[in-house]
């Protein structure tokens, strides 16, 4: 099967705040209609990789849609868009945000994150699907870029460390949905097959990367590579998905 996966992160009204991470709702809705026009439907990854391991049926032309991270403007404003159109998202989130974001009074404009207790009201509908992005392995910079291994760092406890960061994530995304997380969403795209292989021991069935292509997934160790397009701001609908989706 054929599958285009599109990643999103922000949406804002605010202009200051629009950039290659961060559209606005209209954007969306656009983009949204746009996928249903040609003719395509949007899926959970769980479909996906049961298709292929249980030879469920899929969609002749699916497609999947996800907000990497948990910013709250996914509850604010993809979430609204997504009950209108009957259409489904896959939220991987990063777990050490949402227990900050969690514990507030309140959260301030721009770049704030979605609460568990939001998180467990929008997993109670068919519109969205969260998944694992780490605990608090999101970072670009220091000993440890994503989630690869730090250059002086024994293999074992390299391992020990990606399995309690991933673990700590996946039980609190199971106390609040009641499903063990089956996609793990790279932290900028950074694995290695080192990592894939930890990672798949550990029961995940997918890996989703930043990697700019169409996926053709014919086998279980196709889902371990998924590409996936980043949606910027400033280009339409038309022109973002011309060289992704099949007319």
């Amino acid at each position: 099967v054929t599958v285009p996966i599109i990643m999103y992160h922000n949406i804002s009204y605010q202009q200051a705040s629009l950039s290659s991470h961060t559209i606005t709702p209209d954007q969306f809705e656009s983009d949204l209609a746009f996928i249903y026009e040609k003719g395509y439907t949007p899926i959970t990854m769980t479909k996906l990789i049961n298709y292929i391991l249980k030879g469920s049926e899929l969609p002749q032309k699916p497609v999947i849609i996800t907000f990497d991270d948990g910013f709250e403007s996914v509850y604010n404003h993809a979430y609204p868009i997504l009950i209108k159109y009957n259409a489904c998202a896959v939220v991987p989130v990063v777990g050490a945000y949402i227990d900050y974001f969690s514990d507030l009074d309140h959260n301030t404009a721009g770049y704030t994150y979605l609460s568990w207790e939001k998180i467990t009201e929008m997993s109670k509908s068919p519109n969205i699907e969260l998944q694992d992005h780490s605990y608090n392995m999101h970072n670009q910079s220091g000993s440890r870029i994503g989630v690869l291994k730090k250059t002086d760092e024994t293999f074992a406890a390299y391992r020990t460390a990606l399995m309690e960061d991933l673990s700590k994530n996946g039980k609190l995304i199971f106390k609040c949905t009641g499903t063990k997380p089956n996609t793990f969403a790279a932290p900028y795209g950074y694995i290695t097959e080192e990592t894939k292989g930890i990672i798949g021991n550990m029961g995940y069935s997918a890996i989703l990367t930043y990697e700019p292509k169409v996926n053709t997934v014919s086998r279980k160790e196709d889902l371990m590579n998924l590409g996936r397009f980043s949606r910027p701001h400033g280009i339409s609908s038309e022109d973002f998905f011309s060289k992704i989706l099949i007319y």
